[in-house]
């Protein structure tokens, strides 16, 4: 019965990448879908694609306060675990969404920096034992509709300890 359940989203996800190219509305979750179906690190199928940009100093504030606001999702999922983070969210990288040449979203991938807490002896009152821990940082990365008005992450862009 899961392989079955598997077998049909795999299908209706190539099915909808076909419907998507061919210029059909879709949502932006949607939309998403397909670019994490379509886009195996920087490399993406065609007729998508994903550039890395530089944001005006506007936008950048927007994409900032979006990724301050999804950092704090952490609380309820990475952070109740191993993990201790700074809550100084950096805005790492912003990428443009493409479908056939035309912009249709971003991905934003964010970060603060973290300690494993696992393996040390930190006990939540003296942040010195911190520096007995592995430290590293929290990443994410969000798709962001371009209105800025949905953003989100999926399995293969949330919350993993570097």
């Amino acid at each position: 019965m899961k392989n079955e359940f598997i077998s049909l989203l795999v299908m209706s996800l190539f099915v909808s990448k076909g419907a998507l190219a061919q210029g059909q509305q879709k949502s932006f979750e949607d939309v998403a879908v397909q670019f994490s179906v379509s886009c195996l690190k920087d490399d993406c199928d065609k007729p998508f694609s994903k550039t890395v940009i530089e944001p005006d100093e506007k936008m950048r504030g927007y994409f900032k306060i979006i990724a301050k606001k999804q950092a704090q999702i952490w609380g309820d999922t990475i952070l109740e675990g191993d993990y201790i983070a700074d809550g100084d969210t950096r805005l790492d990288q912003v990428r443009e969404l493409k479908i056939n040449d035309k912009t249709v979203g971003y991905l934003i991938t964010y970060s603060e920096k973290a300690w494993n807490i696992s393996d040390c002896a930190y006990d939540g009152l003296h942040p010195e034992l911190l520096n007995q821990c592995v430290v590293g940082r929290i990443v994410e990365s969000s798709y962001v509709s371009l209105d800025l008005r949905e953003y989100f992450y999926d399995d293969t862009t949330c919350a993993t300890f570097k």
